[in-house]
């Protein structure tokens, strides 16, 4: 199962063993795992507890993914969305 966590309020921490992937942004995170720790670190956290990969949406900073064998950030695209989806 993929969840997407909008909003994460609520978000049972039970179902993370049953995710294959949770896509959230980095104030969701935040909420998930309310402790002060950095992206990586939260992330390491909710994988062990059985979610098996997480995608973290960074604004203008692009993503950062991770499972249970790497951690990668990748940079923004470069473009104005509005321009390609204009009618």
């Amino acid at each position: 199962m993929i969840l997407k966590s909008a909003p994460a309020d609520g978000f049972n921490q039970d179902m993370l063993e049953e995710l294959y992937m949770l896509a959230a942004n980095e104030t969701e995170l935040h909420q998930l795992v309310p402790d002060g720790r950095n992206l990586r670190a939260k992330a390491k956290i909710l994988l062990s507890h059985g979610l098996q990969n997480i995608i973290a949406t960074l604004g203008p900073n692009g993503c950062f993914y991770m499972n249970r064998q790497k951690g990668i950030n990748f940079g923004a695209a470069n473009f104005t969305s509005g321009r390609y989806w204009r009618r």
